[in-house]
């Protein structure tokens, strides 16, 4: 009976949420679809010390999960690969938590493959999914909170224009940085770069 339940969410976890697509340099973000949510719970599950909520994910709670994803307005996720590799998944990352009366968001969720550190992928894809924030959702700051323990998450979010705005006491006794980026500093530090 499990299984069949199983099959019958896949079978209903087909839509697109969004279509919402962006590049930065070397890396292209397209929507996350139901093939992809086994890779990105599998990277996940591999990195999730990094995250705010570190338990292990089942695949029957990541199915339960899209298929909240898919009734969520205002939660964007997004999925990355190389250009010249398309269909080859190297991260994921989102923006969420879109207020449309404030012109804010969320950026979160951040994943990059192993095989990918070093060369960019985390800076390249936390700058396309900004980019998608603030010119094609029109948004005018976007937010995050980043654990402090994780040096090279923060050296991404630096580089990419968010500055610290507040230190509060994380879920197991860590402590949590929210940062800050606003559209005229993201444009400001990416019209030099382009």
């Amino acid at each position: 009976m499990r299984e069949q339940n199983r099959i019958h969410v896949q079978k209903q976890v087909v839509g697109v949420q969004h279509e919402l697509t962006g590049e930065f340099q070397s890396v292209r973000i397209r929507p996350l679809v139901c093939t992809d949510i086994e890779t990105v719970r599998m990277l996940r599950n591999r990195f999730r010390d990094r995250f705010i909520d570190s338990r292990q994910i089942s695949k029957e709670s990541q199915e339960a999960w899209y298929l909240r994803y898919q009734g969520a307005p205002g939660d964007y996720m997004f999925v990355a690969e190389w250009k010249d590799q398309p269909g080859v998944i190297l991260g994921a990352a989102a923006i969420y938590d879109i207020d449309t009366q404030r012109k804010t968001g969320e950026f979160g969720r951040l994943m990059v493959q192993q095989a990918c550190a070093g060369r960019g992928a985390g800076f390249q894809i936390t700058a396309a999914v900004c980019r998608i924030g603030f010119d094609q959702l029109g948004l005018s700051e976007i937010t995050l909170k980043v654990l402090s323990d994780n040096p090279q998450a923060r050296r991404v979010y630096e580089k990419t224009g968010f500055s610290s705005v507040e230190r509060t006491h994380a879920p197991a006794d860590g402590e949590l940085i929210e940062m800050s980026l606003t559209k005229d500093m993201f444009c400001k530090i990416f019209t030099k770069q382009e």
